[in-house]
Parts: C-alpha cells; structure tokens; sequence
C-alpha cells in the first residue's frame, strides 16, 4: 500500500511539473535595459519580444511591481489588447491577453514618464495566469535609468512662466512667450508625433485637425533644444 501511495505522488508530482513548465513564457532581451535623458516629461520606452514557449495557447494578465522607483514616474504598459493611459499598472481582469503556442510578439512595450525626475527605476512586469495571479508565466525585470537633462540652459524663471493656453483648448492654442520657441511638436499619449509646427510669430498654433484627448507638447528652441513639455487637453 505505501509503495502505490509513492508512486501515485511521484507521478502526480510530475504531472503537475511538467503542467506548470508547459505554461510559460520567455523574454528577449531577458533582462530589458534602457538609458535616456529624464527631460521634462520625456517618455521612455522599453521594447521586448514575448515568445509563448509552452506547449499550448497562453491566457494571461499582467501586473507591474515597484521595486524601486522614483514616486514621481508615470507608467504605462502596451499589451496585445491596447496601450493603457498612463498610471493604470495592472490589467484589467475583463481584458486578457491571448499569445498563441509558440508565437513571438514584439506588440507589447512598456513606458515611463519621468516627469523631469532623474533616477534608477527598477521594475517587475509580472506576466499571469488570467484564473490565477499566483501561476506566474515570467516574471520581466525591466530597469530604466534616467539621466539629468544635457538639453540648452535656460532662465529656470522664464521656463516656469512658458505656457500654452487655452487649455483645454479648441482648434488652436497659444504659447505665452512665442519669440522663445522656434519649433513645436505634439505628441499623442502613446508617444507618437502627430504634428509638428513651426514658429509662429503670433504665438497661435492650430490644432483642429487633432481628434479630442490629451496630447504633450514639446517645445524647442532655435537650436533645436528643448525648453519645455506641457500637458494639453483638446476638446
């Protein structure tokens, strides 16, 4: 009687091995890495590829934990359903991901905003089982070290007072010291440039061809430095 009790929990310990090895997932590069400069509001990304080593299709959720961070970086995560608004650092249960076996992506990416806050941050993205956040697919190390800011010097106190306004705006905005800002460009909140506009002298820049939402504009001077990133909402 012992000796079939050992060999039913040897077997059904292999069996559970050999289900929990089956449910996995590996990251290139394993370790993701990145280094860029912590200007204003800079967003910086973190691109891996996510390959689905088991042996079977993989429904999965996704966490971030904060090992180590600066409080005053906003995350975001890219997954196979969408790009999340920044702060959001866990997916919702209602939107699992699907990686089919033995399928690479390159889809999902992770982002920071510094918020002119340089440091270290040292992060674990944790990829989940969707029914059990304790069956743990890969557990992403991800570190991203913001640097200060090499960008033009300016007047701390003509930075501050730099402005765009109405804002919310309309179809257009204005900067409030225009003869400062050579170039601007506007970026949606996936990072993306979705307009660039050059210096106008009446400090008027037109945004209604922009679908309403919240967009960071960048604003650059005449040796294509940045002076300033602000927030703009489009309504």
């Amino acid at each position: 009687m012992m000796k079939k009790l050992q060999f039913l929990f040897f077997f059904l310990f292999i069996g559970l091995s050999t289900g929990l090895n089956a449910q996995s997932m590996e990251s290139d590069p394993a370790e993701p890495t990145v280094t860029a400069e912590a200007c204003f509001e800079n967003i910086i990304r973190v691109d891996y590829d996510m390959t689905n080593t088991s042996g079977g299709d993989l429904n999965f959720l996704w966490r971030v934990d904060r090992i180590d961070v600066p409080e005053e970086w906003e995350l975001q995560v890219c997954d196979l359903v969408t790009c999340y608004i920044f702060g959001l650092e866990a997916a919702p249960v209602d939107r699992p991901n699907t990686l089919l076996a033995g399928v690479t992506t390159s889809q999902m990416n992770f982002k920071v905003i510094t918020n002119n806050v340089p440091g270290i941050g040292d992060f674990d993205l944790v990829f989940f089982n969707e029914t059990d956040e304790n069956d743990v697919f890969i557990n992403l190390p991800i570190v991203v070290n913001a640097t200060a800011c090499t960008s033009a010097t300016h007047d701390p106190a003509v930075v501050d007072a730099l402005s765009i306004y109405p804002n919310p705006a309309g179809d257009f905005f204005k900067v409030s010291n225009p003869e400062l800002v050579e170039r601007l460009s506007v970026y949606n909140i996936v990072g993306k440039e979705v307009k660039t506009m050059e210096k106008s002298n009446s400090g008027s820049y037109d945004i209604a061809d922009l679908t309403y939402g919240m967009y960071l504009v960048r604003m650059f001077d005449e040796d294509g430095d940045i002076i300033k990133v602000s927030r703009l909402s489009k309504r």
